[in-house]
C-alpha cells in the first residue's frame, strides 16, 4: 500500500537529513582531531622512549661504577 506524503511531512525528513548529513561532519572533525592527537602521542611516546633508554645508557656505567666502590669498601 502506498501513501503519498504532505508537504509538511516532506520538509521534516529533508530537516533530518540535514540534520543528519551536519551531524556526519561534525563526527569526522571530531575523528579527523583524534587521530592528529593519537599520532602526537604516539611521537610522543616514542621520544620518552627514546629519553629513556638514553637515561638507561648514561645511568649503567654510573651503576656499575657504584657496585665496584661498593665492593671495594
Amino acid at each position: 500500500m502506498q501513501r503519498i506524503i504532505t508537504q509538511e511531512e516532506w520538509q521534516g525528513l529533508e530537516e533530518g537529513v540535514l540534520q543528519l548529513a551536519e551531524l556526519c561532519e561534525t563526527l569526522k572533525r571530531a575523528n579527523q582531531r583524534l587521530e592528529d592527537d593519537n599520532r602526537h602521542l604516539r611521537d610522543e611516546k616514542m621520544r620518552l622512549q627514546a629519553l629513556l633508554g638514553e637515561a638507561e645508557a648514561r645511568l649503567a656505567p654510573v651503576l656499575e661504577q657504584l657496585r665496584t666502590l661498593e665492593s671495594q669498601a
